[in-house]
Order: structure tokens, then C-alpha cells, then sequence
């Protein structure tokens, strides 16, 4: 008949919060049979954060989100110099999550370019701030497999 009748209700564990959380970030950011196009990272997290409060255990989620960065790996990002980029890593100090680990695929022309790793937390303390990031971006508008790329960053 479903599920087992409960005599009291529980608040979910710790540990199910967190799976939870995990679980619909998993399930937005993947191509599944109900929806072939997966959400955008950035976005995925906006839409969480949205239910944060009602859906998710709202200190949680900001774990979660200090841990993944503003912009999660993976997210390809347009940076204000107009250079296209692939996010690498999130930046550890919590002040600078905006301002993640980069590989430049897309030069200011949307040409392709000898990929450069940056860091935009330490190129934007030494000149203009044009390196910072505008918007995220869908990678399949520019032919990016985002899984190459850490398969190559991997196997280095």
C-alpha cells in the first residue's frame, strides 16, 4: 500500500538534509529522462536557494554553497572582457566565491584560444577588473563538452 504508516513524525536526520540537498543538485545540473537538458549550475543554486527554508535546511545550503562556489565547477562563464571561460575550481576564501579558478577556452572575439588557467581572484587585485564574470553561459550554445576538459585537467 506504500509507505509504512509513521506512529510520531521525526525531523530528518543531518545526514538527510545533506543528501538532500546533494540529491536535487545532482538532479537539476543531469540530463534525465524526464528533462534532457540540464540546468545550468549557477542556476540550479538560484532555484534551491528559492526553496531554501521551506525545501532545505537553509544553514545547510550555505555550506553548500561555500563549498561548490557561486559559480560551480564546471559552469561556463562570460567574463567582462568578453573572453569565455570554464570554471575549475571555487575560490577556498569564502570573501572571493565570485571570483573562481578559470580555464579560458573563447578569446574577446569568441575565437578559440591556447586554454590559460586563471585565477580571477589574484588577476583582478593587480589591474582592472575586467576579469570578473558577467554571466554564466550554456555550454552546448558554444560546442563545449565541459567533461573533456576534466578529463584532461585529471589526467595531467
Amino acid at each position: 500500500g506504500g509507505y509504512p504508516s509513521v506512529v510520531r513524525p521525526r525531523d530528518p536526520s543531518l545526514f538527510a538534509r545533506i543528501i538532500a540537498i546533494a540529491q536535487c543538485f545532482d538532479a537539476l545540473t543531469s540530463a534525465r529522462a524526464y528533462r534532457k537538458a540540464p540546468f545550468r549550475p549557477d542556476l540550479a543554486q538560484k532555484m534551491m536557494l528559492e526553496r531554501g527554508g521551506t525545501a532545505f535546511d537553509p544553514v545547510l545550503m550555505k555550506v553548500f554553497i561555500n563549498m561548490i562556489g557561486v559559480y560551480p565547477i564546471g559552469t561556463l562563464v562570460l567574463l567582462g572582457t568578453g573572453e569565455v571561460a570554464l570554471v575549475l575550481a571555487p575560490n577556498p576564501n569564502p570573501d572571493y566565491l565570485h571570483l573562481p579558478r578559470v580555464k579560458l577556452l573563447f578569446g574577446t572575439r569568441g575565437e578559440p584560444v591556447e586554454p590559460e588557467i586563471i585565477d580571477l581572484a589574484a588577476s583582478n587585485g593587480a589591474g582592472p577588473r575586467d576579469r570578473q564574470i558577467l554571466r554564466s553561459l550554456d555550454p552546448v550554445t558554444y560546442g563545449v563538452n565541459v567533461a573533456e576538459h576534466f578529463h584532461q585537467v585529471t589526467a595531467a
